[in-house]
């Protein structure tokens, strides 16, 4: 597949992994169109992960301010207790959940990722690196809380290996699911 094309299929599949993260975590959700919102990453905890393949490597960065965080986090309960450094630790885990979406939707068109680990700053401090690369930012309405979803992607050759038609896996641990033995 040629460069333009991965480009758009593969942000098609993260726009739609998105989407699909916070509405697994009982979150309404509404992708908007990034170019007329105003939303300010200077103030917003981001969390970032990278990831790389054999034709492109990624970085995918998630903005989310504290407000929604505190809205998506699992224990809802202790809402009022919640400290800091833990919605700190649950931004991570979500860009590993998201990218770990990607990555899943990624095996089913043929294509391999492996996966770094997240890190963590506060607004803009480390931002990622868009130099030489293709870059798609989304902007989402969870609950009338908005956050950006970032990917930038490093070609590394023309044509990509990747399927266009998605494979459908028939053997349950091609599916995610853990083996035990």
């Amino acid at each position: 597949m040629d460069q333009k094309q991965f480009v758009k299929q593969i942000s098609d599949l993260f726009e739609s992994a998105c989407t699909e993260l916070f509405q697994s975590l009982d979150c309404n959700v509404e992708k908007l169109d990034a170019s007329s919102v105003n939303f300010d990453t200077g103030d917003v905890p981001r969390a970032t992960i990278d990831a790389g393949a054999d034709d492109f490597e990624m970085e995918l960065s998630l903005h989310l301010p504290f407000s929604g965080l505190a809205m998506t986090y699992p224990l809802q309960e202790n809402i009022t207790t919640i400290d800091e450094s833990e919605l700190e630790d649950w931004i991570a885990e979500l860009s590993n959940r998201l990218l770990g979406d990607v990555k899943v939707k990624l095996r089913a068109h043929q294509c391999d990722l492996s996966v770094g680990l997240p890190s963590y700053c506060f607004g803009d401090d480390e931002p990622i690196s868009t130099e030489g690369k293709e870059c798609h930012v989304s902007v989402f309405n969870i609950d009338n809380e908005f956050f950006q979803a970032t990917m930038a992607l490093e070609l590394l050759s023309d044509p990509i290996a990747f399927s266009e038609q998605a494979v459908a896996a028939n053997d349950p641990v091609e599916q995610g699911v853990l083996e035990f033995f």
